[in-house]
């Protein structure tokens, strides 16, 4: 039996998608909660977000992420 999940299966922390999209993770964060980032559920009180939705969010709304981080005003967590 494999301890490998598929990405159906995987849940991301705030931090991970934050990496993944090269923003702060406020900004993730603030989306999450605004219902900007598909995939995502509060558990307790810490964010994660569905891989598979995530990543199927991405390859299909590309325009729709540079919209969002061009909203936000802000152009990531890796500046310099």
């Amino acid at each position: 039996m494999s301890s490998v999940k598929s990405p159906e299966e995987r849940w991301l922390t705030a931090e991970q998608v934050a990496d993944l999209l090269q923003m702060d993770v406020q900004v993730i964060r603030r989306k999450a909660a605004r219902g900007q980032i598909p995939g995502a559920a509060k558990v307790g009180r810490v964010w994660r977000f569905n891989e598979a939705v995530l990543r199927q969010w991405l390859a299909s709304g590309g325009d729709a992420h540079r919209r969002a981080t061009q909203d936000e005003g802000e152009t990531g967590a890796a500046a310099g």
